[in-house]
């Protein structure tokens, strides 16, 4: 399902979809932010796409979307009828289908207080070099992370990330 339904956009930022129901969500290019909240609590949501466009992603975007596998990004070319579930992982920057993996957006200049908190099932994160800092809580309680990819200048709050992860500075 492409997200028009219950959809808010005001001045490109992407608000209060929060009773979202689908499994597969295709986020409308041309979409600049996703903002707080967003998908907060959205139980259901598996896989989503967001265009590459998106260069913020706001506190608590995604928190408790416990089904999350796969977030990846598109190019408008890339995305002509696909769905969020039918992105190939060369399109998405993705190791492999079967890794749940969540690459966020080349652009995005931080990732906010408890974006993705509670994001059971993810297990790799790719953080571009364009991410300054991660704050407090954003991939705490994601019980399955267990690799998170950081650029070396990027600061990472407090507990961004649950103890056991490993976080790789590249």
């Amino acid at each position: 399902m492409n997200v028009s339904e219950g959809l808010i956009i005001i001045k490109g930022v992407l608000c209060d979809i929060g009773k979202c129901t689908d499994v597969n969500i295709v986020v409308p290019h041309g979409v600049l932010s996703i903002g707080p909240k967003a998908f907060s609590g959205c139980k259901r949501i598996k896989n989503m796409a967001i265009p590459a466009t998106v260069s913020d992603i706001g506190a608590e975007a995604f928190k408790n979307c416990v089904n999350l596998e796969s977030l990846t990004i598109y190019k408008p070319e890339d995305m002509l009828e696909k769905t969020a579930k039918d992105i190939t992982p060369e399109e998405s920057g993705a190791p492999s289908k079967e890794t749940k993996t969540v690459n966020i957006p080349l652009g995005t200049k931080a990732i906010g207080q408890y974006t993705f908190y509670g994001c059971k099932k993810i297990k790799v994160v790719v953080i571009p070099e364009s991410v300054k800092y991660i704050d407090n809580f954003a991939f705490t309680g994601c019980k399955s992370l267990k690799v998170a990819a950081v650029p070396k200048n990027t600061s990472v709050y407090g507990r961004a990330f649950d103890s056991s992860v490993k976080i790789m500075y590249v």
